[in-house]
C-alpha cells in the first residue's frame, strides 16, 4: 500500500491534495531585506552549511514562492536537493499525525534520513527518502522501491538494530520508503511506500 501526492512546495501548511496544482498568483512573494541578505535563500548564515542553512530557511517560513523558483531548485547540490525532499516528507509525515522523532539519526552503520512515531500503528517508523527534480512537463517521477534496493535494505536493518539497543525498550520498526519528484521548482509530488521491506531477508 501506498499513497501519491502532489502539492505545491512553496504553500507548506495544508495544500497537499490528489492534484495540489496551484497558481503561482496565489502566493505572495519573499521580497527580503538586501542589505541582512535574506533576500537570498541561501545566504551564509555564521558556520552553518548550505544544507544547514537550507534547513533552517524553511523551518522558519522564510522559503517561499519568491525564493523557491525553477532557478533555485536547479541550482541546490545533490546534498541540499536531499535535504529540501527531507523537510518535504516530513512536513508530509507530519500533516498526517506522525511525529519526528529524529532527521538524519546515525550510528556506526550509517545513517536513516528520518525516524518518526506513527501513534496510529503505535509503531517507530524509519524511512528513505529519495528526491529528484524533473521539468514540470517531464512525465518521469521517483518511485519509493528506488530508494530502498537490497544493500541499502541491509545497512537500514543494522541501523534499525543500533536505534533499538540505544532506545530499548522500544515499540516495533517498520521500514517505509518515500520518493519526491519536484517538478518545475513548485509542485511536489510525493508517493510513500508502507512496509517497503521487514526485518527478513527475501
Amino acid at each position: 500500500l501506498g499513497d501519491v501526492y502532489k502539492r505545491q512546495v512553496t504553500n507548506r501548511a495544508s495544500f497537499w491534495s490528489g492534484s495540489g496544482t496551484y497558481p503561482h498568483e496565489t502566493c505572495p512573494h519573499y521580497r527580503g531585506n538586501a542589505e541582512s541578505g535574506k533576500g537570498d535563500p541561501m545566504c551564509a548564515a555564521g558556520k552553518l552549511s548550505k544544507t544547514q542553512q537550507l534547513k533552517e530557511r524553511w523551518e522558519e517560513g522564510e522559503l517561499d514562492c519568491g525564493s523557491i523558483t525553477p532557478e533555485f531548485i536547479k541550482g541546490l547540490s545533490p546534498r541540499e536537493l536531499g535535504m529540501l525532499g527531507e523537510l518535504i516528507a516530513i512536513d508530509y509525515f507530519n500533516e498526517r499525525g506522525y511525529t519526528l522523532l529524529e532527521q538524519g539519526y546515525r550510528c556506526s552503520e550509517g545513517e536513516a534520513d528520518l525516524v518518526l512515531l506513527d501513534e496510529l500503528d503505535d509503531v517507530v517508523v524509519m524511512a528513505e527518502v529519495k528526491t529528484r527534480r524533473v521539468a514540470l512537463d517531464c512525465t518521469t517521477r521517483v518511485f519509493p522501491e528506488e530508494a530502498v534496493d537490497a544493500q541499502k535494505q541491509r545497512r537500514y536493518r543494522r541501523i534499525a538494530s543500533c536505534y533499538l539497543m540505544e532506545h530499548y525498550p522500544l515499540k516495533a520498526i517498520r521500514f517505509d520508503a518515500v520518493g519526491v519528484t519536484i517538478r518545475g521548482g513548485h509542485i511536489a509530488e510525493i508517493e510513500h511506500q508502507y512496509n517497503a521491506f521487514d526485518w527478513q531477508v527475501s
